[in-house]
């Protein structure tokens, strides 16, 4: 596409190249990450041993890293300070290469995260969570539930809150810079 763009003579848009290659580096980095976090946590270790399918476990732990890493990358696209036609363009590529990747569950995958983060959001801000760390654990806390069956509670399933939060932050909180 970059390509076609200079042989036309058309710029190059960072933002719009960005928003087309987010769903494809959340999908690689949560395929990435199930087995290294696998290794690290008992809780996670225990929750997948329980399950019935583990090709499905897997499967789903990626599907909601993958929409996790999505959605921080997009809230991080409204309060970015980019033009509003140009992060429009870059949420509608988000969204159809969304489709593409999941048709059927992205988009209501999507709004379920951004519910749970909301929720969880105010939640942990009330009782005066960690500043530093509030965004990350309140979507990291959607994938966690999910992946346990129950909401964090224990320390441990706590720190594997924290670990899969950093992750994501890490490469998508400053996905647009």
């Amino acid at each position: 596409m970059k390509a076609f763009r200079k042989l036309f003579g058309q710029k190059d848009d960072l933002i719009v190249d960005q928003a087309d290659a987010l769903v494809r580096v959340a999908y690689t980095t949560a395929v990435a990450s199930f087995e290294p976090t696998l290794d690290r946590f008992a809780a996670l270790q225990t929750a997948y041993q329980a399950s019935d399918n583990k090709t499905d476990y897997i499967e789903q732990f990626d599907f909601l890293m993958t929409i996790a890493c999505v959605f921080v990358a997009v809230e991080r696209l409204k309060n970015a300070g980019i033009e509003e036609t140009r992060a429009n363009e870059a949420l509608d590529r988000i969204e159809f290469r969304l489709n593409e990747w999941n048709a059927i569950d992205s988009i209501p995958g999507f709004e379920h995260c951004q519910n749970y983060f909301t929720k969880e959001y105010e939640a942990l801000r009330k009782v005066g969570y960690e500043p530093d760390h509030l965004v990350q654990d309140a979507v990291a806390s959607w994938i966690v539930a999910d992946a346990l069956g129950k909401p964090p509670e224990a320390e441990e399933e706590r720190r594997l809150v924290r670990f899969i939060g950093a992750m994501i932050a890490r490469k998508f909180a400053n996905w647009w810079v």
